[in-house]
């Protein structure tokens, strides 16, 4: 049997302050050819200017989207000499085209290809892909202080290769390597992590990720230390913690997030947030947050 899915959503936001706006309005529709041997997705979105995306039921607002994936994924014959591999992904093309809504100027575009792609039998996956993007800027864009790309339609291509050890192991790595063009300039991006399941109910990730940028207004590294812990007391009690520092911003950053589900259809979610400026070498407390939300369903 073959399975295919087709389904969207049409969201209206109203401003009782501003009054009725017929463009107040977001939709997505999609349709996907999820099967063994061939994996088939294509989605288009859109939420216009006037929609409210801040009440949470879409990222942004002012863009058109549209995406399309394909996806082959044979098995080679066990018996073979290539019987180690427990299956293929190649994928002839990803495709995302973003446009502003206002003026349908570009505003983002993607281009994946997937040369190779293998898991294997015991749980490793390899990756290596060659990728066209391009970003269209309305304004300048400040990429870090005093370090200016001016605005325009900019053109890149990069490689990317990420290899990942099996997760269900009591140590597991995930490290990527991406490299190419970067707007007017060039880069080079590196992401390490070491994974550790301690127990059936706690995990610990430690990422160390690297950013190399050349531009022609200059030159700039950054690096990225971080710590994450997640908990399980319960099916109905989990969470995590995050602390990460960044050489570039010299920020340390910690995360609490806690959910509870008291019974099915119901949701709690406690989430706090702090932040220290670690400049001049010392630890300043600069802001924090505390949020809190109750999600309740029911069925009329």
């Amino acid at each position: 049997d073959k399975n295919i899915n087709i389904g969207g959503a049409v969201i209206k936001s109203h401003n009782s302050e501003e009054g009725w706006e017929a463009q107040s309005y977001a939709y997505r529709l999609f349709a996907s050819y999820p099967n063994d041997k061939i994996n088939i997705f294509t989605s288009t979105q859109r939420s216009p200017e006037p929609f409210e995306a801040e009440i949470g039921l879409m990222r942004r607002r002012n863009f058109r989207e549209n995406f399309f994936l394909l996806a082959l994924t044979p098995r080679p014959n066990q018996e073979g000499p290539l019987g180690w591999i427990r299956q293929f992904n190649f994928r002839p093309g990803t495709l995302t085209y973003t446009q502003y809504d206002d003026s349908k100027d570009l505003q983002s575009f993607e281009y994946a290809l997937r040369f190779l792609g293998i898991s294997t039998r015991s749980g490793e996956d390899l990756n290596l892909n060659y990728t066209v993007r391009a970003e269209g800027l309305i304004e300048d864009f400040e990429i870090r202080q005093g370090l200016v790309i001016p605005r325009g339609t900019y053109w890149w291509r990069e490689w990317a290769f990420d290899v990942e050890s099996f997760q269900s192991r009591s140590f597991s790595i995930l490290s990527s390597l991406n490299f190419g063009d970067f707007y007017n300039g060039s880069s080079v991006r590196s992401s390490n992590t070491l994974r550790w399941r301690a127990t059936k109910n706690i995990n610990m990730d430690l990422l160390y990720e690297y950013n190399s940028i050349d531009l022609p207004g200059g030159t700039f590294v950054s690096n990225l230390f971080s710590h994450r812990l997640r908990y399980a007391v319960s099916p109905n009690a989990f969470g995590s913690l995050l602390s990460q520092w960044n050489t570039e911003q010299e920020e340390l950053n910690f995360n609490f997030r806690l959910q509870l589900i008291p019974k099915i259809g119901t949701n709690f979610f406690l989430i706090i947030n702090q932040i220290y400026d670690t400049q001049e070498d010392r630890v300043v407390s600069e802001r924090g947050t505390v949020i809190g939300k109750f999600i309740w369903r029911f069925t009329i």
